[in-house]
């Protein structure tokens, strides 16, 4: 049986207050949308009529709702898993019977393959970890984040020519003068990408959207078709000159890292605590076992971990800010990119008006209204 101890009630503690700043920030930020979403934000005026905009407001909406719903039933879920025994029975079946996943019950091809290459991958690397946590118990976590820190900068370099195409048809960019004006944008931002391609993201969806992806011999652009469609050239190269602004100023490096970094504290914390009895009294195990201790360790972490997203989410706006700045340096112009802004926010039904602490806590780019505002500056500066 579980123990209700200081290890217990931290946890709950950590548990519920992630649970209400969630709903919080969610409700707030539905009631201001409520309050000021028949509002067309001034730099929107003859871009977004009434019609656009009650979608997007009920668009964002019906998705906080969602998310909300989703939320309770996952919290309830975990919190029977784990107080009521279910995990600790779990555990007496796993030793007493071999364990298999299937993977019956999906229903489209893109579904199963992801399902596969995601079980592939989590097994070899649960594999490797609870491997290593055996042969070198006083080191293991040095050695798995070396292994992690590997696997990640591996599946960087194989996702866009082995993962990717098993979803969606890449082919080289069919608008030539396009593809040689993109060509020379690169050239004159010195950054160098073997092909620039197009790929068929609108038989899922009407979002637009243009990437970076690969490593070294990998590397590459992305178009959505969706983007090549809605969007003019000019419009096209200034979204680019965004997304070279992120490898020219190093983002992708530091995020990178910043990721490496957290995986090796995170292993560290898992090392110091998984072996500690406490830990398994608290939820009524008998003795330790590794893959028990890795699964309740990153569960008593996870709600504490929550409250670094607004760190983490200021960091990436100052991220977006700074890509916003180069294109503009590069283009000589913030008009189109502005123009595209507008154009994204209309096909992706974003929402003009978040509440502010909602945005400070969530979100990684700027609200739209203000990154178009903060190029229009720059065009007066």
């Amino acid at each position: 049986m579980v123990q209700w101890n200081i290890l217990m009630a931290l946890f709950l503690i950590a548990f519920f207050s992630k649970a209400l700043v969630k709903w919080v920030l969610s409700y707030l930020n539905v009631a201001h949308l409520n309050r000021h979403g028949g509002c067309v934000p001034e730099i929107f005026a003859g871009d977004v009529d009434g019609k656009t905009l009650g979608r997007m407001r009920d668009y964002t909406v019906t998705g906080s709702r969602f998310s909300t719903t989703e939320d309770l039933f996952e919290d309830g879920f975990l919190l029977l898993f784990l107080l009521t025994g279910v995990f600790v029975w779990f555990d007496g079946w796993v030793r007493s019977w071999r364990f298999s996943t299937t993977t019956a019950g999906l229903w489209f091809s893109d579904q199963l393959k992801s399902t596969l290459i995601s079980l592939v991958l989590l097994v070899v690397f649960l594999s490797l970890l609870f491997a290593l946590m055996r042969w070198t118990p006083g080191t293991w976590w040095l050695w798995v984040w070396l292994v992690f820190s590997v696997f990640q900068l591996l599946l960087s370099w194989i996702y866009p020519v082995l993962i990717a195409p098993l979803f969606n048809r890449f082919v080289p960019v069919q608008d030539e003068a396009l593809r040689g004006r993109i060509f020379a944008l690169m050239q004159q931002c010195g950054l160098k990408a073997k092909e620039i391609y197009q790929v068929d993201a609108g038989k899922r969806s009407r979002h637009t959207n243009a990437y970076f992806t690969g490593l070294g011999r990998t590397k590459r652009i992305v178009l959505y078709d969706t983007l090549l469609s809605a969007h003019d050239h000019e419009e096209i190269l200034s979204i680019l000159a965004h997304e070279i602004g992120h490898w020219k100023k190093r983002h992708v490096f530091r995020q990178i890292l910043t990721l490496e970094l957290f995986a090796l504290v995170l292993l560290l914390g898992i090392h110091a605590l998984v072996e500690w009895p406490l830990l398994y009294r608290t939820f009524g195990f008998a003795e330790a076992t590794p893959y028990v201790g890795v699964f309740l360790v990153v569960i008593l972490l996870e709600p504490f971990l929550y409250f670094l997203t607004p760190v983490l989410s200021i960091r990436a706006r100052r991220y977006e800010r700074e890509a916003d700045r180069f294109a503009f340096e590069c283009i000589g112009t913030g008009v189109h990119l502005a123009r595209a802004m507008k154009k994204l926010a209309k096909d992706n039904l974003a929402n003009l008006h978040p509440h502010p602490l909602y945005a400070w806590f969530y979100y990684s780019h700027p609200p739209l209204t203000r990154r178009i505002a903060d190029l229009q500056k720059m065009g007066k500066t």
